[in-house]
């Protein structure tokens, strides 16, 4: 397997491309990602999901290279590899991303058409070889800039590699949780049918991307799926002192999602506990929310955990808000919480009672293996209250420049929260929309609350754009919306 580092390394992420069949790093050499090293990976012929695994771990134990934080993202066949990878990789995985692939890969509902795969191997040749990479690009413009030379490829080995996919089972293995964060689907994609891919990913958080050829723009895609924390860190650190006073419908989410956990709160397992209570709080910013639980509950709690990724100034506060006569060990962390170390420190399995988050799961990378992890920390009986925001959220800027955060699938979350073993309490999608007079009067709100909502490579030119063409009211005004999605989830006992 050819393993090669896409520019400069000795940062403390990692992103693993596993690139497609018949295509060099080299036509991928460009991307880039702050804080992230970029692994591209290709060549599986041979290989199981554990050699895979060793192979890829192997060569960053010769390197000296541990990170925080693993990125996968799987084009093409390099899905089908990845797949294998994921099911037996001890790395720590934070998000995984299969862009234009499944893992049926050759199958005529769900991945390449057998017919047109057995045409592609044996009618392999120079020609055929240069034909097929002009339909994953799209056009010759795109091939060119791809810098790729069908004469330099080795036909023998590609057909090797061809002989070696159509000798693996089409049928991923069963599972109980799903290996996926997020699949993209490109709506001009020539090589895996699109309703085949869609027929795949059923039920899975789909993202299909207008005009995207089979070969993807990686830099976009990393710009766009892969959050960039230490930004997010500085951008609410900055409005620190403007956030409590402009995050109105933050406020509303924290005010609502704790009148959500009281109604399930009551009369549970918890409530009627008679032993102190562990809580953990992940994102707790400037205490909007925790603020509407800690004074009443502090008292029942014998641990209190409070995390958040923000360098927040002060947290003094925090202290005032617990009564005098309680005895509560309080915690607080700062810290990615997606990051190995965070999650083996505060998020230890069957560990606590209570788990908040109010609008922070958006900004994860894994949303999917973040609820997974609670939903492993907390006890039975415990309850887990929930808020994020979902696809609709700020659609008035992803639908004038075309991109944006990609917010969690209500329905998504909802089969992991299922498939964690989690029972539903209470689920709601609600819409907010908060008026201004102007774009400009918009984007300034974003600003003073913190939200990153515009894509990493926004320049001061598409923000001219941005303003130019938002979206307008009847009357002339602009708006944002916003979709806050409310979960109160319990783990119940086991049945006898």
């Amino acid at each position: 397997m050819e393993k090669v580092f896409l520019g400069d390394t000795g940062h403390n992420s990692l992103i693993i491309l596993f690139l497609g069949w018949g295509f060099s790093p080299d036509s991928f050499a460009g991307i880039r990602k702050p804080g992230f090293d970029i692994l591209s990976v290709r060549g599986y012929e041979g290989l199981s999901g554990n050699m895979i695994d060793e192979e890829i771990r192997a060569f960053l134990k010769e390197r000296d290279s541990a990170y925080s934080e693993v990125v996968v993202i799987a084009w093409s066949f390099g899905v089908k590899a990845a797949a294998a990878f994921l099911e037996n990789t001890t790395i720590p995985v934070t998000l995984s991303l299969a862009v234009n692939g499944t893992e049926y890969h050759i199958d005529n509902d769900r991945g390449i058409p057998r017919a047109i795969f057995k045409g592609t191997l044996e009618g392999l040749s120079d020609r055929t070889f240069e034909k097929f990479r002009l339909r994953c690009a799209g056009s010759r413009a795109k091939l060119r800039q791809l810098d790729v030379d069908g004469n330099t490829n080795d036909i023998d080995a590609l057909r090797r590699e061809l002989e070696w996919f159509a000798s693996l089972p089409p049928v991923p293995p069963a599972r109980r949780y799903s290996i996926w964060d997020k699949v993209v689907i490109g709506e001009n994609d020539r090589i895996f049918p699109v309703n085949n891919q869609t027929k795949a990913w059923e039920g899975y958080d789909i993202f299909v991307i207008p005009g995207m050829e089979h070969v993807p723009d990686f830099q976009w895609l990393v710009d766009t799926f892969i959050v960039d924390k230490t930004k997010v860190a500085d951008k609410f650190t900055t409005a620190l002192d403007s956030y409590t006073e402009n995050a109105v419908a933050q406020q509303a989410t924290a005010r609502k999602l704790f009148d959500k956990f009281v109604s399930v709160f009551h009369n549970s397992e918890p409530e009627r506990a008679t032993g102190k209570l562990s809580l953990l709080e992940l994102g707790y910013g400037d205490g909007t929310f925790t603020r509407t639980y800690l004074r009443s509950l502090s008292p029942r709690c014998e641990a209190v955990t409070l995390s958040d990724i923000g360098r927040c100034a002060d947290s003094s506060w925090v202290t005032d808000e617990i009564p005098p006569h309680c005895d509560v060990n309080l915690e607080i962390l700062r810290g990615d919480a997606e990051s190995e170390e965070f999650q083996e420190t505060a998020i230890k399995g069957n560990s606590r009672d209570l788990i908040f988050s109010a609008s922070m799961f958006q900004w994860l990378n894994s949303p999917r293996q973040m609820l997974k992890r609670c939903a492993a920390a907390l006890r039975h009986g415990g309850i887990i209250a929930l808020s994020f925001y979902g696809p609709e959220t700020l659609r008035e800027i992803s639908a004038t420049v075309g991109s944006g955060l990609k917010y969690p699938s209500p329905d998504w979350m909802r089969r992991v929260a299922e498939e964690s073993g989690l029972r539903i309490e209470a689920m709601d999608v609600e819409e907010e929309t908060i008026h201004f007079d102007t774009p400009a009067d918009a984007l300034r709100h974003l600003r003073l609350t913190g939200v990153n909502a515009l894509p990493g490579n926004h320049s001061p030119a598409r923000t001219r754009v941005l303003l130019r063409n938002w979206p307008l009211t009847s009357d002339g005004h602009a708006t944002l919306t916003f979709q806050p999605v409310y979960m109160i989830l319990s783990k119940p006992y086991a049945e006898a």
